[in-house]
């Protein structure tokens, strides 16, 4: 390793341009690292997968390496591995920063890690899952509040967007935005949340609950589920029906009381948002009955589904030929695709 210490930040923004002799350098400087440099293995990860775009970051155990994998447009690839001695410290930093106990190897554990990340700050969902060859570990890395979408740039058709507007103008009724894992679907309801936010001629009063609150907006009341203090989406969501709220939005419903408590607010004249896992829109009023709500109160209730996917997106610099920005590939990033339905509340 040169004498002069590395520059982890600049090395993550050369490296993700393909610089090789850079990745030659970091690889070389990966065999002679020492405990006290630990703590710079997990920056670099989490810096490189911000500059390269990725969903997540995991690190896999194998007998004679750990991998460090990302996921960029969907596709889960590795980037650079390193000495299985070093594990152990780096899960006892990820799981103190994360504010977990690092004795505990034996269950599941998700928290959360801040960094701190040019003018703003890093926000790391951390999940840890035991395996035969040690702990298995994902990052999802979530987006600062600067970088939260407008409805515009999620990749709306037109017609959807202007009609979904127009409902969210209404500001009564619930509002299901559902899809599969991983397809922007909280990016949508907060990127709803900040339209009424932006575009409201009074004073509204906001409430989210999630698990976890993966965006921090000041102007919203934000609370984070703690099953272990009681604090569960139902306890939590009947709470805030007394705070005296204009627009909730639960970040999953997952249970039958969940969903008949959203109901309930949504009937009560509260602009209600939730996500549901679900294939399409008629999916997601499926999944309400599978809830227990009766056809009678989701008509009541339920005033849009809104459903979505990614999509891989064409690469801005060759349009879809394949360049060294893509990597060949012809796609850059992710948008979204749309499906919307509009219903008549009775």
């Amino acid at each position: 390793m040169p004498d002069e210490k590395i520059n982890l930040l600049s090395l993550a923004n050369q490296v993700s341009l393909a610089a090789v002799e850079n990745e030659a350098l970091f690889h070389e400087w990966l065999k002679k690292i020492t405990e006290d440099e630990v703590e710079d293995i997990l920056k670099f990860s989490l810096y490189l997968a911000v500059f390269q775009k990725a969903s997540d970051l995991h690190f896999k155990p194998y007998p004679d390496r750990i991998s460090a994998l990302l996921r960029k447009q969907g596709e889960l690839e590795e980037v650079f591995s390193f000495s299985p001695v070093w594990f152990e410290p780096l899960l006892r930093i990820m799981k103190n920063w994360s504010g977990l106990p690092s004795y505990k190897t034996g269950l599941p554990q998700e928290g959360r890690l801040v960094l701190p990340f040019e003018k703003n700050e890093l926000f790391v969902r951390v999940s840890f899952f035991p395996t035969v060859l040690g702990e298995k570990v994902v990052c999802r890395v979530l987006n600062f509040k600067d970088n939260l979408m407008p409805l515009e740039k999620l990749g709306m058709e037109l017609p959807i967007l202007e009609k979904y507007i127009e409902f969210l103008k209404t500001k009564t009724g619930m509002v299901i935005i559902c899809g599969s894992a991983g397809s922007g679907k909280t990016t949508t309801l907060y990127a709803s949340l900040l339209w009424l936010l932006r575009n409201s001629e009074r004073t509204m009063n906001f409430y989210t609950i999630e698990d976890p609150v993966e965006y921090i907006v000041d102007e919203f009341n934000q609370t984070q589920v703690n099953p272990m203090t009681g604090l569960t989406f139902a306890s939590g969501l009947r709470s805030l029906l007394r705070q005296d709220p204009n627009v909730l939005a639960v970040g999953e419903i997952r249970d039958s009381e969940t969903a008949l408590i959203a109901l309930e607010a949504g009937l009560t004249g509260h602009l209600i948002f939730a996500t549901l896992h679900a294939e399409n829109t008629k999916g997601g009023l499926a999944r309400l009955e599978q809830f227990g709500a009766s056809k009678t109160a989701i008509q009541m209730s339920v005033g849009a589904v809104l459903h979505q996917k990614l999509v891989p997106k064409q690469c801005g610099f060759c349009l879809g030929k394949g360049c060294l920005q893509c990597g060949g590939k012809g796609c850059q990033g992710m948008t979204g695709r749309f499906s919307l339905e509009i219903l008549e509340m009775k």
